[in-house]
């Protein structure tokens, strides 16, 4: 059964600037307009649905006009009657292409890009939104902060769906990515120390030093990437 796109937006004031980051911060009301409040950029990976194919695993393969959804986390396609919806039947599909890139599919997760090969193991992002915070309503169109903006929890449901908001509350939203490594069977690991020596069990070690000289930050692409660099010559 189709998962129908339920984004019905948000009554948003708008985004709020953070200097050090480039990422834009959303602050939500109700899910009443967010297509209208969210420019399609920073809704979406790429600036219009591209040309893309899924492949299947019994070795079926469609093609779409497809994209990658910041507010889902999973690959969206545009049907014959010009609706947005997610993709069904996710059990059965063994990646997907856009463009140059592909996207495979860990439930409860959602899509993850890959980004590029490293022997045993490659490495993945998923690129999607965060709830940071709550505002509460005070009064007089008043707002206050009422959790750290530190504190990141899934703006999505573990059903996948997006969760609604009561009162008069304001959520604070952000995207961000989140990093994993891939094995050649298509399993995934969130990308950390403790599951790059699990990863590479047999050569602990001499990672162990790597990581001692080097202290990377397994949430910066860059880091990861030397890191796998280093893992694949073992």
């Amino acid at each position: 059964m189709k998962r129908i796109l339920l984004i019905f937006l948000l009554s948003v004031t708008g985004p709020l600037a953070f200097a050090q980051n480039a990422n834009p911060v959303y602050r939500i009301k109700d899910l009443n307009d967010i297509n209208k409040i969210i420019p399609f950029k920073d809704r979406f990976q790429y600036e219009q649905f591209q040309d893309g194919k899924v492949y299947f695993r019994n070795g079926k393969i469609s093609t779409a006009k497809l994209n990658y959804s910041y507010v889902y986390a999973e690959i969206m396609f545009i049907n014959p009657r010009k609706d947005t919806l997610l993709l069904a039947d996710l059990d059965y599909i063994s990646h997907v292409d856009i463009a140059d890139h592909s996207y495979y599919f860990l439930k409860g997760h959602g899509h993850i890009e890959h980004l590029a090969d490293y022997g045993r193991y490659s490495l993945g992002r998923k690129s999607h939104y965060v709830k940071m915070g709550n505002e509460r309503y005070a009064a007089y169109d008043q707002y206050s902060s009422t959790s750290a903006i530190s504190t990141y929890s899934s703006f999505i449901n573990q059903a996948g769906t997006i969760q609604f908001l009561k009162g008069n509350n304001k959520v604070v939203m952000k995207k961000i990515a989140a990093y994993y490594f891939m094995d050649r069977n298509e399993r995934f690991l969130t990308a950390s120390r403790q599951n790059l020596l699990k990863a590479y069990s047999s050569h602990k070690k001499v990672i162990n030093q790597y990581l001692k000289e080097h202290n990377p930050d397994f949430a910066q692409e860059k880091d990861l990437n030397q890191v796998l660099e280093f893992c694949s010559t073992l």
